[in-house]
């Protein structure tokens, strides 16, 4: 029979011999060998038992509920069949791509003209040569476990090709819908654009119960000249959410992200972005709106490794009732990315006595000739401005939404779909 290497945890490399940990291992020995992916699903599962769960002291999950996620008694989820109308965005109502419990489901999407999607079971053989050497890059240099994860027990992936030149003219909209409950789905997207190409792509969390675990990795490569802005909606997740990104962009290259969260258990969105060719950009864009006792956290590690290249970050948090947040980021210039023009602000707003945001910007620069700045703020509604507006005949939650609302502005103006930013602007109306 087959055996299977667990995961240790913390330094110590004792076995992990927990439930949850025991469900993960379980989950890969049920894998078949017929698998065209195995041999991939292999070495990845390898590097996330070297690594190991994340622990109280893994700095990047510091503020994560990582016990009550452990306790939880995951299954992996089960493909399933049905109607999604209702969460499709009116742009992309012939331009999607549904993930139901992590499985792609081809029948159920809508794929537009000039774009290759394939079922990554299909795409190993047609673009074989371009995800082994992204799997064996995650293999070598990830550092997230639940990203690791991913790529040993993912179920069934997509992945995106859109040719060089290829303008898409609707956005492209990424579904994914849980629906178990202590289900454990495991969607995965890879993503190529060619030279000069441009796409604008929308995902779409619904977590229909508390306790289902959604652990998505999405891998995007851009080619020079490439566009890609990506919109990220994790506003109607229940459960927990753990949404890694990965980004390497070439020369001109252009990303960026437009990210909301409210209403989960817990998200947790981590970025890792290589610009990684001369004049390529890259702008991270997100908020969350938190109350009762959710949780989001978000990682970000932006890496500028040649000259001339320039990237932005900003984030914006509002947190009412018991909920809390972390952001740590870090600005990373090699020495040879000379002429590097980096920025990262991560604003909170708290709005009750329980509420509570931690933010930890830095910066880890070799270079000499760069402009490169942080900043975090950790605050509350000024009682002037709330003054004001209750002497202009405001009630009291009035007042505190509008201001809410125009401290999320700077954020909330950069979604680029009509539907989907008047959507997240009603659900910031009625955030207190």
């Amino acid at each position: 029979g087959k055996r299977v290497r667990l995961a240790h945890s913390g330094r110590c490399g004792m076995i992990d011999s927990s439930p949850f940990q025991m469900k993960l291992a379980g989950q890969h020995l049920a894998g078949s060998k017929d698998d065209p992916m195995f041999k991939l699903r292999q070495k990845a599962w390898d590097a996330f038992a070297d690594k190991g769960l994340p622990t109280k002291k893994t700095e990047t999950y510091k503020y994560v509920k990582l016990r009550k996620l452990f306790e939880l008694d995951f299954q992996a989820a089960k493909a399933e069949k049905r109607d999604v109308k209702e969460w499709i965005y009116p742009e992309c109502e012939h331009s999607n791509i549904v993930f139901i419990n992590g499985h792609f489901e081809p029948e159920l999407s809508r794929l537009p003209e000039g774009v290759d999607i394939q079922p990554l079971s299909e795409a190993i053989f047609s673009f074989g040569t371009f995800l082994n050497n992204q799997w064996m890059k995650t293999v070598k240099e990830e550092t997230d476990p639940f990203a690791l994860l991913n790529s040993a027990l993912f179920s069934e992936g997509a992945l995106i090709y859109i040719s060089p030149n290829t303008q898409l003219e609707k956005p492209l909209q990424l579904l994914f819908v849980t629906t178990e409950e202590n289900g454990m789905a495991t969607p995965r997207v890879e993503l190529f654009l060619g030279k000069s190409s441009e796409a604008k792509l929308v995902s779409r969390h619904v977590g229909l119960n508390k306790s289902g675990l959604s652990n998505l990795f999405t891998n995007c490569h851009l080619e020079a000249n490439a566009k890609l802005s990506y919109t990220q909606v994790a506003t109607e997740n229940q459960g927990w959410l753990f949404d890694a990104t990965r980004a390497h962009l070439k020369k001109d290259a252009r990303f960026e992200t437009q990210m909301a969260t409210a209403g989960s258990e817990t998200t947790r969105f981590d970025y890792q972005i290589e610009v990684a060719g001369e004049g390529a950009d890259c702008h991270l864009n997100g908020l969350w709106m938190l109350k009762e006792t959710n949780e989001a956290h978000v990682h970000v590690l932006m890496k500028h490794s040649v000259p001339n290249t320039t990237s932005l970050q900003l984030f914006k948090g509002a947190l009412d009732g018991a909920s809390r947040s972390s952001f740590e980021g870090k600005i990373y210039v090699e020495k040879e990315a000379q002429k590097t023009d980096s920025y990262q602000m991560n604003n909170n707003l708290i709005l009750s006595d329980n509420a509570q945001a931690n933010s930890k910007p830095n910066l880890e620069i070799f270079a000499d000739d760069v402009k490169a700045s942080h900043g975090s703020t950790v605050g509350q509604l000024d009682p002037e401005e709330l003054f004001y507006l209750r002497t202009r005949g405001y009630s009291e939650q009035e007042a505190k939404t509008i201001l809410t609302k125009g401290f999320l502005r700077e954020v909330l103006t950069k979604i680029p779909l009509a539907s989907v930013r008047e959507k997240v602007i009603r659900q910031s109306d009625n955030f207190l």
